[in-house]
């Protein structure tokens, strides 16, 4: 299975199931935004990857070694105003 891309301006859950995070695509809105991705179906905890883009800015992240493993789920918490966020995943065989 390929890679796929969820979009998020706020916090919420990238997938349900184990996956791979390969990337991600950070765009400041009116001020800095922020992302922290956790291996949970839902926010708090320590995130495993983190990112951040200034006001009106872009920072693209490609993750080496085929990405992050995530064993549960990719939970991204967002902080900003109006940011615009992608994040490129792929769920591993045998996940649902």
């Amino acid at each position: 299975m390929g890679w796929k891309y969820k979009r998020l301006a706020a916090s919420g859950l990238v997938y349900t199931g184990a996956c791979q995070i390969g990337g991600i695509n950070i765009k400041g809105g009116s001020d800095e935004a922020t992302i922290a991705i956790a291996d949970k179906v839902s926010s708090g905890g320590d995130g495993l990857i983190h990112g951040e883009a200034a006001a009106n800015t872009v920072v693209d992240a490609v993750l080496p070694s085929g990405g992050v493993s995530m064993t549960t789920a990719a939970y991204a918490t967002i902080t900003g105003t109006t940011p615009v966020i992608n994040i490129y995943y792929k769920p591993k065989l045998g996940s649902v």
